[in-house]
């Protein structure tokens, strides 16, 4: 019984091990993103609480139109969450791929539907966090890379 006890508890570490915890606080390296075409906020930050399936990220941004909080809320199994910001409705769902976590918004912006699917990498050392970004728009796919640094 001790046995088959040690193998479930081993069993469960090893698949937890492949699914990194986003959990931190981080904040944008400017030199190391790409923003395209778009300016290069003058702050950028990320605050993630993960537990489990459950992820809530606050971005703190400040660009030449002003200060902003965004707060997100999603899952990791799928499903999609609603999530209301000052612009509308967006549906966000996270769903892991080894061990990079995709996570999906799905939004319409002046009757026009918006998507974007990052793919979120942690590195070895769990000190960077790599954040590429697809997003579809009415006037086409733009193409953006975060490297946030753990606080």
């Amino acid at each position: 019984m001790k046995t088959l006890a040690a193998i479930t508890c081993f069993s469960a570490a090893l698949m937890a091990a492949g699914k990194p915890d986003f959990s931190g606080t981080w904040q944008l390296d400017a030199q190391k993103s790409d923003f395209g075409p778009l300016p290069v906020p003058s702050k950028y930050e990320r605050v993630i609480e993960h537990s489990g399936a459950q992820v809530h990220v606050t971005t703190h941004q400040a660009t030449g139109a002003g200060e902003q909080a965004i707060e997100t809320r999603f899952r990791t199994d799928g499903e999609f969450v609603e999530n209301h910001y000052k612009t509308g409705v967006a549906r966000v769902s996270g769903r892991w791929d080894g061990g990079h976590l995709e996570v999906e918004t799905r939004r319409e912006l002046q009757g026009k539907l918006l998507t974007s699917l990052e793919v979120w990498t942690l590195s070895s050392d769990h000190r960077i966090l790599t954040v590429k970004n697809h997003i579809n728009t009415p006037n086409g796919p733009l193409d953006l890379v975060l490297s946030l640094r753990r606080q």
